[in-house]
């Protein structure tokens, strides 16, 4: 069960109106909004870092819809896929004490570092479902290769990051703390799937798929 195997080139899906919808709606708000938020929090003079992260989200998204889209997707991953897509605009866009969400502190904890732990659940919990659909057996240590391979995902994104200090002056990615930070949200959001996982809720409600 969970994500299901289909032909690649079946029709139109529920899956290919979930990615086109919100390939559109980030490429409209990046356009109307997010360039010129961009530039009122960061300045003009670091449009590049704005452009590399907008080119790399849109091959990110188009590589995992190309891929994925030959899949049946269960409700719950789809939905906490458009749940973190929410979160990424709400942090750049709504403003908080003259700054954006994603530069505010909650109980301590950055807003960014809630975003990288929801982000990692669901990661954690797409890795899952992919294991599950080409039947990928590893005895004992399955739960531990799910979370490794989570916090790789994670260290591309801080490689991306990386790439972008190296390249662009005065980014704001932060610094190394701010890296292992991230690193950390990953790994909390990635166990706490493996909780998840263990609930009477999951068990019952993660073979419901979108009507495909």
């Amino acid at each position: 069960m969970g994500i299901q195997r289909l032909s690649p080139f079946r029709k139109l899906k529920s899956f290919d109106i979930f990615a086109i919808v919100n390939i559109a709606l980030f490429i409209v708000i990046t356009a109307v909004v997010y360039y010129d938020r961009f530039v009122e929090y960061r300045g003009p003079a670091n449009l590049h870092e704005f452009y590399i992260y907008a080119i790399a989200i849109i091959l990110f998204v188009c590589l995992c819809w190309w891929y994925f889209r030959r899949f049946f997707a269960p409700v719950y991953i789809l939905v906490l896929i458009q749940i973190a897509v929410l979160l990424h605009f709400g942090g750049a866009f709504i403003p908080v004490d003259g700054n954006r969400l994603y530069d505010a502190v909650i109980f301590g904890i950055g807003y960014d570092k809630y975003v990288h732990f929801i982000n990692s659940f669901i990661v954690a919990a797409t890795l899952n479902e992919i294991f599950h659909a080409l039947h990928v057996r590893i005895p004992v240590f399955r739960n531990i290769v799910i979370v490794l391979m989570t916090l790789g995902v994670g260290a591309i994104v801080e490689i991306l990051e990386y790439m972008v200090v190296l390249t662009i002056p005065d980014t704001g990615v932060g610094d190394y703390h701010n890296n292992m930070r991230d690193l950390v949200a990953n790994l909390f959001g990635s166990l706490m799937f493996l909780m998840f996982m263990q609930t009477t809720f999951f068990q019952t409600n993660r073979h419901k798929k979108l009507i495909d």
